[in-house]
């Protein structure tokens, strides 16, 4: 099962309520983990006791921070701290002694679909406590004008060719030459986030994207030391931004071969768009998608708006299509009511019924949260492959002919032609 898209709120976002003495900050590269860096390379410290509120419209929202490494276990921590969800304690997890960005301080999943408050409030004896930011799963009327969009690699809009692997149920994984990742959707950036693993090859690769009809633009697949051990978790490979508002294509295609570093997909970032009304389109066009988030959509959602004449212009000529075929259908009945009355012919056919069966199996992936790398990283060799398939079973019947028909006496007329139903 597909996991359900998300809204990104980074630490700087204006909804997001501060109380206390925070202060907006930076970390540098090296200082952030092995879970990549922060949401935006930003986050938000208080070395004293605060608060922050966030409100929101939907059923499940988490909290990511960066710890600072300087505490065990958190009991013995340097600070406290207490996430809320409407005035209830919700779960947390505790800080340890490393060092790590997009860690999952707290979260609250099968809430009450609708208006809720998150708090987070922290007590600290001096050292600094990191905010990063915060991903909750909207309602479907909450409108994405602007909104970042958190897309998981199991997300149905994304179209997969060739050989790829579902390692561990984090991330996508290929070392097949030529094997792509195709995504429409609606929006002014797209940023793709990966995995480096390191019981995978370590040799450099390469990959290359294209947005729309532009020239493919080849990013280099790093991998690690030779010699390291240590997976990389949430690693930007490339970031897309300032397009211009509306649809897109991105497809990403693998380079390398099965002895390179593979290229992996774990979610990607796109910042949504609206149409702009006055693009053009033209009659052949697709339906816009709707200006909402659906938690099962298959592409990142748009508006577009129909004009007003058009709609009026429609209307009116289905009236008047009505109207015609109406005015044949009574004409029509007029004329052969006065032709000679033919009596039914007599005869008897029967047939043998048709049976049709139709079974499809589509096993359903369970749906996996990346933050399940948590409780896999210390055995994360034991990859575990996707394989879904859709079986058919079709059951015919021979259908013997009719039986003759003798008819006494034919007369010739205007009839109508035979209708084939479908």
């Amino acid at each position: 099962m597909a996991v359900p898209r998300k809204i990104v709120i980074e630490d700087t976002d204006s909804s997001i309520q501060y109380v206390g003495p925070w202060q907006q900050v930076g970390l540098e590269p090296e200082d952030d983990g092995n879970f990549g860096s922060p949401y935006n390379g930003t986050i938000h410290a208080t070395t004293s006791d605060a608060r922050l509120s966030f409100s929101f419209n939907g059923s499940s929202i988490t909290a990511y921070v960066t710890n600072n490494g300087e505490i065990s276990k958190r009991q013995a921590a340097i600070y406290d701290w207490v996430c809320a969800v409407d005035g209830s304690d919700i779960s947390a997890q505790p800080l340890f002694q490393w060092i790590e960005s997009n860690w999952p301080l707290c979260s609250a999943s099968d809430l009450e679909d609708g208006p809720h408050t998150f708090s987070l409030s922290v007590t600290t004896t001096g050292k600094a406590f990191y905010m990063d930011s915060i991903e909750y799963i909207p309602s479907p009327t909450v409108p994405l004008d602007s909104a970042i969009i958190k897309i998981d690699h199991t997300d149905p809009a994304l179209t997969l060719s060739g050989e790829w692997t579902n390692l561990n149920g984090v991330a996508y994984s290929t070392q097949s030459k030529g094997a792509e990742i195709t995504l429409d959707f609606i929006g002014i950036s797209v940023t793709w986030v990966g995995w480096i693993p390191s019981q995978l090859s370590h040799s450099p690769s390469s990959a290359n994207y294209t947005i729309d009809d532009e020239d493919p633009k080849t990013f280099l697949l790093n991998g690690l030391p030779g010699n390291s051990d240590t997976d990389l978790f949430n690693q930007t490979f490339f970031s897309l931004s300032n397009l211009s508002p509306g649809p897109h294509v991105l497809k990403v295609t693998h380079m390398g071969t099965d002895d390179q570093t593979p290229l992996t997909l774990e979610y990607l970032f796109v910042q949504n768009s609206t149409v702009p009304p006055d693009q053009s389109t033209d009659s052949s066009s697709s339906p816009s998608p709707s200006p909402y988030l659906n938690a099962t959509a298959t592409a990142i959602i748009g508006s577009r708006h129909i004009p007003l004449g058009a709609l009026i212009g429609g209307i009116a000529g289905g009236i008047v299509l009505i109207l015609l075929v109406t005015a044949l259908i009574i004409w029509r009945r007029k004329r052969r009511s006065a032709l000679p009355m033919m009596m039914p012919y007599s005869y008897d056919f029967s047939t043998t019924s048709h049976e049709q069966s139709l079974i499809s199996h589509s096993p359903r992936r369970d749906m996996v949260e990346t933050e399940n790398r948590l409780s896999i990283y210390s055995n994360i060799a034991e990859s575990d492959s996707m394989h879904s398939t859709m079986g058919f079973h079709h059951v015919g019947s021979n259908i013997p002919p009719l039986p003759s028909v003798r008819i006494s006496q034919i007369q010739l007329g205007r009839g109508n032609n035979p209708v084939l139903l479908e």
